[in-house]
């Protein structure tokens, strides 16, 4: 039942917030229930440096709200910070970890699936704008569905038994999945993405010393056609030709912008974060400071479509926590970075798959605030959890398919490690 629950999880996070609540507290109170069968998983967590510094960092951003503008908003921002429970509801599943990865995957290809039937169905000849809010399939974020891509990329890449042994039906996977990850036009999921599929690909030659098959050759060149195709033909294309533009100044010609605002919530943000550099404006503050700016306000008055700037958070992940929890936050947040790389890095099992997508969250993460809502948690927290097999799992000593021995202390030669 645990195992069932935790693959439904992970079957609906990547679909959107609703179902992604309901799977997880599904997956949550069973976990509860089953505490007092399982919790010799969870002995090694106070001792697991990336699982700790995780939680120092919200619970600093939850410190940070006593000296916020706007603390009501600062607490409910929070509300995403229950999906680090799971970390310890995975634990005890971890064995099982190609099942978790296969439900996920299948969760993905639903939003493949609804992502293409709408845009035959739907928005076939339909105005740009109106293509563009159904480009995340059922999600109402394309950039949050295409960041939970790069994970079963990763996974069809570097499992070879990921759908069993049948290598072509994987390459037909891994082509609709990286299709359905052009067409969210995500820019910095997809440049994401990419770079944690290289990055893997090197990894993976590198501390293995081996080469890659003739077929996966293959299947990349194909993919990178494909993609280069898709990419000229779709609306990412012009997205990622202005990127440049869009970092640089959010006026062109003399004239706002409204596609380039990020430069000005950046500029907002860190200017208000020389006034406070060790503790930060506290969190929630941001809307206080974009709304209140009289730029801010100049724009808006300029033209009606420009309300858009109007804005309750930076954008990027490093900005919010810089301005809003000082550089002691900040100095949380890399640390957690770093060791959540290194826990991926010794991870000899599944590291090469959470490596892909460990390098789109942080490209994500740059220009997406990523702490706040419930499925981007999700995110690094899956990641930690599925890290997380060489140092508790091996040490926990599983020795059937979904319990603890009687005695719970079974010993790692024991245990049931695939």
């Amino acid at each position: 039942m645990h195992l069932a629950l935790g693959m439904i999880a992970l079957f609906l996070i990547p679909l959107a917030s609703t179902p992604a609540s309901v799977g997880s507290t599904l997956l949550f109170g069973y976990a509860l229930l089953r505490s007092p069968t399982i919790w010799r998983t969870w002995r090694n967590l106070p001792k697991t440096p990336v699982v700790m510094v995780g939680l120092l960092l919200f619970a600093w951003l939850a410190c940070s709200t006593a000296w916020s503008a706007s603390p009501d908003k600062g607490v409910r921002l929070l509300r995403g910070s229950r999906y680090l429970l799971l970390i310890p509801a995975l634990l005890p599943l971890l064995a099982h970890r190609r099942l978790l990865l296969q439900a996920l995957t299948a969760g993905i290809l639903v939003q493949c699936t609804a992502q293409f039937t709408i845009f035959l169905l739907v928005t076939m000849g339909a105005d740009d704008y109106t293509r563009s809010r159904f480009t995340g399939g059922i999600s109402e974020h394309p950039g949050h569905t295409a960041l939970w891509y790069s994970l079963a990329l990763g996974f069809l890449l570097f499992d070879r038994s990921a759908l069993g042994n049948t290598r072509w039906l994987r390459f037909g996977v891994f082509t609709a999945i990286a299709f359905g990850l052009i067409e969210t036009t995500a820019r910095s999921a997809v440049v994401g993405a990419a770079g944690g599929v290289i990055s893997g690909l090197v990894v993976n030659s590198f501390m293995r010393n081996r080469r890659l098959s003739r077929s996966m050759v293959i299947a990349l060149l194909l993919s990178m056609a494909g993609i280069t195709v898709a990419v000229s033909v779709t609306p990412i294309g012009d997205r990622i030709e202005n990127a440049w533009n869009a970092l640089t100044t959010p006026y062109e010609g003399g004239h706002f912008n409204i596609d380039r605002t990020r430069p000005l919530w950046w500029r907002l943000g860190l200017s208000a974060w020389v006034e406070h550099p060790v503790l930060g404006v506290g969190l929630g503050s941001a809307g206080e400071i974009i709304n209140n700016n009289p730029e801010v306000k100049q724009i808006i008055a300029q033209s009606p479509e420009n309300k858009q700037v109007a804005r309750d958070d930076f954008h990027s992940t490093f900005v919010t926590t810089i301005v809003e929890s000082g550089a002691v936050g900040m100095a949380i947040l890399v640390t957690w970075i770093v060791l959540l790389g290194i826990s991926i890095l010794r991870n000899h099992q599944v590291g090469m798959i959470l490596l892909t997508g460990y390098i789109a969250w942080l490209g994500y993460c740059v220009f997406n605030t990523t702490l706040f809502s419930g499925r981007l948690v999700a995110f690094p927290c899956t990641l930690i959890a599925l890290s997380l097999v060489r140092d508790i799992v091996a040490n926990v000593g599983l020795n059937d398919a979904f319990h603890l021995s009687k005695s719970g202390e079974g010993s790692p030669e024991n245990s049931s490690h695939d």
